[in-house]
């Protein structure tokens, strides 16, 4: 089964006095303009993958050129409305998948272009712009207009679905200009958002690039950083201790007819108070310093200053090689055994963990 054939079986499913209406006037009013430019709707677009080219889209394509003139209209999905949006782009002989990087222009699709681009009304300053028909998700915050263009749409839907279908064709001399005259390497180079009143760019391999290298730079940053907060039964320990058993004998006094409600309300203070408190402490190493973070206040110390590490009294105590600077206690209670031996002894280095050992012997 082509492309084709999947749009058709697409728009019966449609509702007949909408959304199949919109499809029928698109079909029969703005592809018609594209064929007279050149635009073949190919049954073979993207390969008929089912995974690249929606059954709701129309796909629009000059294969001739340098790069090939690419455009796809898409009826938009969901209960919001019919509606539609045009995007375009010009795709090169080798495309960029996200996924598979490199793939051939015959099997892709416009967003896998150097950049792909929205068209728009220019009217308003929001994504509605780039949407033509009906959308009763922006009545959410509803606004003048957009109350104004409901009363338009259940006075005469067919006649709005018209007007809407007029503002796109509209703008089609605009969008083949752009494809006459190429598209300029400044608008592919641009940030995301609006570059003329009639086009956004949505999307392109410099960007791309860069949120990749974003990604992968916040990865590799969270992956150098140790967090080290209190083991979970440490914020249990006291509530399983000392609160449920004065709990059952407040619930038991109220039981019996006594006024427990103001005990009752401090236990939970207590309980909300421990847990701030133990909320409160954290340990982070990087590559170059350890922090101890104990509610408002934080001590921190570079890796290479570190004389020798030691446990004492349930603390564990960092020893500068400069005896002028004070010495780092983290009080290690809260904190799994396995946390400060394999995770932060590590960060620390091969003398401190030997130190570490030397001291528990």
């Amino acid at each position: 089964m082509d492309h084709k054939q999947r749009f058709t079986g697409w728009r019966r499913r449609m509702p007949r006095k909408t959304t199949q209406y919109l499809v029928d006037q698109v079909v029969a009013r703005i592809v018609p303009e594209f064929e007279r430019h050149g635009f073949v709707w190919y049954p073979d677009f993207a390969g008929n993958d089912p995974q690249e080219i929606g059954a709701n889209e129309i796909p629009l394509q000059r294969r001739e050129g340098a790069d090939w003139p690419t455009v796809q209209i898409t009826f938009l999905k969901g209960a919001w409305g019919p509606r539609f949006r045009i995007m375009f782009s010009a795709l090169p002989k080798i495309c960029k998948n996200p996924i598979r990087d490199a793939t051939p222009r015959e099997q892709a699709i416009a967003v896998y272009g150097p950049a792909y681009f929205f068209l728009e009304r220019g009217v308003w300053k929001d994504l509605d712009s780039s949407v033509f028909g009906f959308d009763w998700m922006p009545l959410l915050l509803p606004t003048p207009r957009n109350v104004f263009r409901l009363i338009r749409y259940l006075l005469n839907w067919r006649k709005f679905l018209d007007s809407e279908v007029d503002a796109a064709l509209a703008l089609l001399p605009v969008l083949f200009d752009i494809f006459d005259r190429g598209i300029p390497q400044e608008w592919i180079d641009h940030d995301f958002g609006r570059i003329t009143p009639n086009v956004t760019l949505g999307g392109s391999w410099r960007r791309l690039d860069e949120l990749q290298k974003k990604k992968l730079k916040e990865k590799q940053l969270r992956a150098g950083i140790l967090r080290m907060r209190p083991a979970p039964g440490s914020y249990l320990a006291v509530p399983l201790i000392f609160s449920i058993p004065f709990m059952l004998i407040l619930m038991y006094a109220m039981f019996n007819g006594r006024d427990a409600w103001g005990g009752f309300f401090a236990i939970l203070g207590f309980d909300a108070a421990w847990i701030i408190w133990m909320s409160g402490r954290e340990i982070i190493v990087d590559d170059t310093k350890l922090i101890y973070r104990f509610l408002f206040r934080s001590r921190s110390i570079r890796l290479d200053e570190i004389k020798e590490v030691q446990e004492a009294d349930s603390f564990l105590r960092l020893t500068p090689i400069d005896s002028r600077m004070p010495t780092i206690e983290i009080d290690s209670r809260p904190f799994a055994k396995r946390d400060l031996w394999w995770e932060l002894l590590d960060r620390l280095g091969v003398q401190a963990r030997q130190a570490y050992e030397q001291g528990e012997k």
